[in-house]
C-alpha cells in the first residue's frame, strides 16, 4: 500500500549563510588496497516494519556508485511549536518532531551524499509534512557525512523535521521511500516503504 507524501514545507534558517555556504569539500576516497572487505549483506524487504532502534539496509546510489546503506531510526522526539517561531506564517500551528538517523556505510562504495526520503509517519498510516530548513537550525541538524564516509563501517548522525498540526494527531513512526536504483529493480520502497515505530 502506498502511503500518500504530504505536501513539503521549505523555510530558511539564515538566509545570509544559506546562500553563501559551500558544500563541505570531500577528501579523496581510500584505494581499494588500504579497505577493509565489505562483508555480504542482505538487503530489507520493501514493506518491512521495524522496530525504532532498529536497522534497515537499502540500496543506495551517489557520485554514480551504488552500494548498501544502513539508516536506523534512533527516535522521535517530539518540539516544541516555539521551536518555528522563527520562520513565520509557513510553520505557524504547527508542532515540529525530530527524527533521529544513525546512518551507516556498509560497503567501500564512495556514498557521500545527505540521505533524504526519510518521513514522519502519523497514526492512520499517512505522511507527515516534511519540513525542510535551510541554514542552521540546532534543534535538529541534518548533517553531511564525513569525509572518510567511503569505507565500510563508517558512521554519522542525522536528523529530518517532520510536522503535525498543534493539538493534532502525534507523529508515531517513520518511513524510508527512497528509490532504490535499477541494480535492485525488484526492490520497491516508494511503492512499500520501510517502517519504524
Amino acid at each position: 500500500m502506498r502511503i500518500r507524501a504530504a505536501v513539503p514545507i521549505v523555510v530558511a534558517a539564515l538566509l545570509l549563510t544559506a546562500c553563501s555556504s559551500k558544500p563541505t569539500p570531500q577528501a579523496a576516497a581510500p584505494s581499494s588496497s588500504e579497505l577493509p572487505p565489505a562483508p555480504p549483506v542482505e538487503y530489507t524487504q520493501a514493506g518491512a516494519g521495524l522496530a525504532i532502534g532498529a536497522k534497515a539496509i537499502v540500496p543506495f546510489s551517489a557520485n554514480g556508485n551504488v552500494g548498501p546503506l544502513g539508516i536506523t531510526v534512533t527516535g522521535i522526539d517530539k518540539g516544541d511549536p516555539a521551536d518555528f517561531a522563527r520562520y513565520g506564517s509557513k510553520l505557524e500551528g504547527l508542532t515540529p518532531y525530530y527524527i533521529k538517523l544513525l546512518i551507516t556505510n556498509e560497503s567501500n562504495a564512495d556514498l557521500y551524499t545527505l540521505v533524504g526520503e526519510i518521513g514522519g509517519l502519523l497514526p492512520n498510516g499517512k505522511r507527515a509534512a516534511p519540513v525542510t530548513i535551510f541554514g542552521d537550525f540546532a534543534k535538529c541538524d541534518r548533517a553531511q557525512p564525513p569525509s572518510d564516509f567511503a569505507r565500510v563501517g563508517k558512521t554519522y548522525t542525522s536528523c529530518i523535521v517532520a510536522a503535525s498540526r498543534t493539538g493534532g494527531d502525534a507523529i508515531v513512526g517513520a518511513d524510508y521511500h527512497g528509490h532504490p536504483g535499477t541494480a535492485t529493480p525488484d526492490i520497491d520502497y516508494q511503492a512499500k516503504p520501510v517502517t519504524w515505530k
